[in-house]
């Protein structure tokens, strides 16, 4: 899932500074540990140990450059995935939107600006019930019950009653139907709904 993905990406670039920090370490205690006069005394004694730190930071640097390698492999196939979920997401014919733990909207398809009126640019970071107003069709000036944080305090798929409608920008009511899904991880912990 991309959400691995970032996840690996982020151990790869974590790894990848802390081989940074060593190599430089490693570089500031060759420096000075190598006499810098002839007639100064060095702390390596033998022609051995020059050898073996030098052979060393060889390993680090090319250990380094393959993280580098494997952290752009990483943030490429993340890129890829990212556009596929992207093109599935536009290509779906019903809106579709996601919402965090909290509520706020992380994701909208074309169609949910279509129907809502607000752009996702829009509708980015706020709270659901500012953008996406339900109600039922014989109660239309009271919201619809908060079936999201149902769906993610219970973990659950719910479904609106039929007769539901969606109150756009514009006060056009839409008749909708409509389910929502909690946003699970690996473990199946919550981290949201779409």
């Amino acid at each position: 899932s991309s959400q691995e993905l970032l996840e690996a990406n982020q151990q790869l670039r974590e790894e990848s500074e802390r081989q940074k920090s060593i190599l430089t370490d490693l570089r500031y205690a060759a420096a000075a540990l190598l006499p810098h006069k002839p007639a100064s005394p060095g702390w390596l004694t033998s022609k051995d140990e020059v050898v073996y730190l030098a052979s060393s930071l060889s390993r680090l640097i090319d250990q380094e450059k393959q993280h580098e390698k494997d952290l752009e492999q990483s943030k490429l196939i993340t890129e890829q995935e990212k556009a596929k979920a992207e093109a599935i997401l536009r290509s779906i014919g019903d809106g579709v939107f996601a919402v965090d733990l909290k509520g706020t909207i992380i994701l909208m398809n074309a169609v949910a600006e279509d129907l809502s009126g607000f752009t996702f640019n829009e509708g980015q970071g706020k709270h659901h019930k500012e953008i996406f107003r339900f109600v039922k069709e014989k109660d239309p000036n009271s919201l619809y019950p908060s079936f999201i944080e149902d769906v993610i305090k219970t973990g659950t798929i719910k479904t609106l009653e039929n007769h539901t409608m969606l109150i756009n920008r514009y006060g056009v009511r839409i008749p909708i139907a409509d389910t929502a899904a909690p946003i699970k991880d690996e473990k199946g912990v919550v981290s949201g709904c779409i």
